[in-house]
């Protein structure tokens, strides 16, 4: 009688995530299935990631690794796409359990093409960050009780409005924040919180911003069992600015991975543990 009330009175205010599906946040674990036969979408199956973003006077850039764990030490893949875009001007990145992240992920995006149709025009960046407080509002009684479903991310965007980039943190509670620098989470954040900021400047250029995103998740997937080493498997990177988001190609990333460890005498000598 109790447990029938307990699942009534969540079905009346919740709207619980669909596991059957397999929506774009999946695409990509979905492609590594192959070599993880015994492994289903269930509620193992973590993003222990770094994410990040950082702004300068005129861009914002938006990183991520690419490993979503399966339990506390499994791999479920290594070639996971944690930033999805909501309009031309606005992306967000998702860390915690994919299930979560991947409801939070597609209210958010329907909500901002259901906007648009009506309106005929993009929801605003103000907007967009106070939708995704509430969507983690009605998220929070359950994750008191169950915390392994706990999801959190962060949204970067430029701002036609205020004609600037905006960023923005968010906790699981619904605690929302925006940065005048960075913000960030995941379990290989910690870990390069400081050394992203001694590196940051106001006014440093797209060049300068991008490699310091590498420098950052190389020395995290370095310190973290929970993120992929960039060496092997190449970091997301986008850059935001007034003309729309832009993807940072593979094959510069690889360059600045390489500069990295050139600069880094420890990460050649694979002494950065010791």
């Amino acid at each position: 009688m109790e447990n029938g009330i307990v699942k009534e009175f969540l079905a009346s205010r919740f709207v619980m995530p669909d596991q059957s599906k397999t929506h774009a946040h999946f695409q990509a674990l979905a492609a590594n299935m192959s070599s993880n036969p015994n492994q289903s979408r269930d509620s193992k199956v973590k993003s222990t990631t770094t994410i990040f973003a950082l702004k300068s006077s005129d861009f914002a850039i938006i990183a991520a690794d690419r490993q979503t764990s399966y339990g506390y030490y499994g791999v479920f893949s290594r070639t996971s796409t944690k930033i999805t875009r909501l309009t031309w001007l606005s992306m967000m990145a998702m860390c915690g359990m994919c299930s979560t992240g991947d409801s939070i992920e597609e209210d958010i995006k329907t909500m901002c093409g259901t906007f648009e149709a009506l309106y005929g025009q993009t929801l605003s960046v103000s907007g967009q960050a106070k939708y995704i407080k509430r969507l983690l509002q009605n998220w929070w009684w359950i994750i008191l009780f169950f915390y392994e479903l706990a999801a959190v991310p962060i949204l970067a965007a430029f701002d036609q409005e205020l004609g600037q980039p905006r960023i923005f943190f968010f906790e699981d509670d619904s605690f929302l924040d925006e940065s005048k620098m960075l913000v960030g989470n995941g379990c290989g954040f910690r870990d390069v919180r400081a050394l992203i900021k001694s590196y940051w400047r106001p006014d440093m250029t797209r060049e300068a911003a991008v490699h310091l995103a590498v420098r950052a998740l190389i020395h995290s997937g370095d310190e973290s069992h929970g993120v992929s080493d960039s060496r092997f498997f190449i970091p997301t990177i986008f850059v935001i600015n007034k003309d729309g988001h832009h993807p940072v190609d593979e094959k510069e990333i690889k360059a600045y991975v390489d500069l990295v460890r050139a600069e880094t005498p420890a990460l050649q000598e694979g002494l950065y543990h010791v």
